[in-house]
């Protein structure tokens, strides 16, 4: 069963963790240390360089921040 009040929207601007894309791209790999988040590692089929281009997915949707 998915709890939609724990998930949090990818597109907009209020991030609370990872703001760079760099950030971004530890939080997955590593994880946040207390939290449900695990870190995947590189176990993409495209290693690192699909991760980089999730995140570069993400940039292009998201909403324009004020």
């Amino acid at each position: 069963m998915i709890n939609y009040f724990d998930t949090h929207f990818l597109f907009d601007c209020d991030w609370e963790y990872g703001e760079s894309d760099q950030e971004i791209f530890d939080i997955v790999t590593i994880g946040i240390p207390n939290t449900r988040m695990l870190g995947f590692g590189s176990n993409f089929p495209g290693g690192e360089d699909d991760l980089w281009k999730i995140i570069a997915f993400l940039r292009i949707k998201q909403q324009a921040c004020s």
